[in-house]
This record gives C-alpha cells, structure tokens and sequence, in this order.
C-alpha cells in the first residue's frame, strides 16, 4: 500500500497505540504545481511528514499513531544499495519480535512457565500475551525517558513520580529490518544509554533523574557516582542559590547512608555557609551520624 509520499513495505504493532511502518520514500515530498502561471506549495498531510528532503529511493522508519495516523517519530536509514540501483519496495523487509507467529497454546504455555520461574515476564492470563500491549513506547521514545525533564528547574526536589512500571513488564520489542544487501537489527535505547548521552552532553541533573527513577534497569552506571556528580556540580557553581539546591538534595539523595552523609558533611563544611544552609537537613536519627559530625556542625556553625 502507498502513502502520501512513501511506499510501505512493512508494519509491525509498536504497542498497543502506534504501529511501525517501514517505507520507501518516493521523493515528492517537495513537489510544486503550476496554475495560471503562479506556483503554489504542496502541503505535506500529518501522514506523508516522513523526514524532509529524503531522496527518492531512500529507506524510512516512522512510527504512527493508530487512531490518527500522526506520527510520533521518525528516521531515514542508511540501508546499502547496489551503485547507482534503487531497489523495489517488494525487496525490503521488516521484522519484529511482537509480530511473531503464535504456538500452539499447550505449548504456549510451557514457555510462560519456564520463563516466570526464571523471573522473566509472564502474563496474568492468556489476553495478555499479545506483547505490544504489554509495553510503551512513551517509556523510550523522548531524551527525557520516563518523566518530562525540560529544564535544570527543580525537577529533583518533586516527590510525586509518574512512574508507570508496567511499561516495563516485558522487553522493548526487537526488530530486524531486511534488504538485499543488509540486514539491521534494531534495539531501543536502555536507561544506561541515555543516561551516558545525557552525561555526554554535560546534562548531570538528567542523568542523575533518569538514574532515579530507572534505578532498577542500570547496568553500566553507579548511581552514587551520578549523585556525586551532581551534587559537586551545584557546590562548584560558587552561588548562595546552587548551594540551597544542593542541601535541599541531599536527603532524597543521600537517604539512609551514613558514609555518604559524613562525606557530604563535611564537604559542605569547607565551603563557606555550607553547614548553615545544610544544617535543617542533616539527620539525627534513621540514619544517626557519629557524634563527631555533630560536633563539629556546632563548631562550625
């Protein structure tokens, strides 16, 4: 079937509100009609918004919304041709591991059990084992992940998460997508990478949220090392106001560990009105510091 500016050589469920639609762009994106002479623009339609200025010929990726046809994402692919060839549209392929063919149900069966004694998924009842319904891909389609961190506002001091975990009952799905000269096999992006893309660009207070509220999925990262991160980027910022922010951190930060809040202590300790602006929030019980830090937070203060 044909779209507005593409050809479609593949769909597959994305979750239970979008599909993915594999396609060939045939490169009228940009045309021009003429009438009496004038130009006038042809407007894209929300379904032919695949990426601009994609040749003819090219592969496309767009995940679309089901009830719409919007779409929510989408990527050009550089797929391997033969020099100077554009292949058909029939010579493409897409696969993925929520479109599988169904077993027989005894069978089924068997496999869930094996795989919830291994502590993987299993599904509440035999509805529930069409996988895309399963999952969201509003869990790992956006830079932020699992909450909207637009801003280095005070996104860390909100208690309230919106954390949906079953948009984690199941894996991400996996897809392959097939040509005469390539086969590419496609995985979402996990916490642990994009909390080093958010590292990577300097972004410490998203690395650290991602961190937090995916704490389950790390990996690759030490969450007391993104705490420290953080923390030590708003003390060398050198402002009454990063100072505030950061003590106003630590208890959810901290928690209940008495190595890292003596650290912490006395960190604040070498810095100018550190202790003042961290005094309401040092501990005195769960956890309870050694008598020493307390001590020396009267001394000082």
């Amino acid at each position: 079937w044909e779209l507005d500016c593409s050809v479609a050589c593949g769909i597959v469920p994305i979750d239970s509100n979008h599909i993915g639609v594999l396609g060939v762009s045939t490169g009228n994106d940009d045309e021009e009609n003429t009438d009496n002479g004038s130009h006038k623009d042809v407007r894209r339609s929300d379904s032919c918004r695949f990426v601009q200025g994609t040749p003819e010929g090219s592969l496309e990726f767009v995940i679309l919304s089901r009830k719409s046809g919007n779409i929510l994402s989408s990527d050009a692919l550089d797929i391997k041709t033969s020099p100077g060839e554009s292949n058909p549209a029939s010579s493409y392929n897409l696969l993925s591991s929520f479109a599988l063919s169904r077993m027989e149900l005894s069978v089924e069966e068997e496999v869930w059990e094996e795989e919830a004694q291994n502590g993987n998924y299993f599904p509440s009842s035999q509805s529930d084992v069409e996988l895309h319904r399963q999952w969201d891909v509003k869990s790992v389609i956006s830079q932020e992940f699992l909450i909207g961190v637009k801003t280095a506002g005070n996104t860390l001091n909100k208690s309230k998460l919106n954390f949906n975990p079953k948009m984690f009952s199941v894996p991400s799905p996996l897809m392959v997508i097939v040509s005469p000269f390539d086969s590419i096999l496609t995985q979402t992006h996990s916490v642990d990478d994009k909390i080093s893309n958010a590292r990577l660009a300097g972004n410490h207070e998203l690395a650290l949220e991602l961190a937090l509220r995916g704490r389950t999925y790390l990996r690759r990262h030490s969450l007391t090392l993104l705490v420290n991160e953080r923390l030590t980027e708003l003390l060398e910022e050198g402002n009454l106001l990063s100072l505030q922010k950061a003590a106003k951190l630590c208890p959810r930060l901290l928690g209940g560990s008495v190595s890292r809040w003596e650290r912490w202590v006395y960190t604040f300790a070498k810095i100018p009105g550190g202790l003042f602006a961290l005094r309401e929030f040092i501990p005195v019980r769960d956890p309870k510091l050694p008598p020493s830090i307390y001590e020396m937070c009267l001394e000082k203060m």
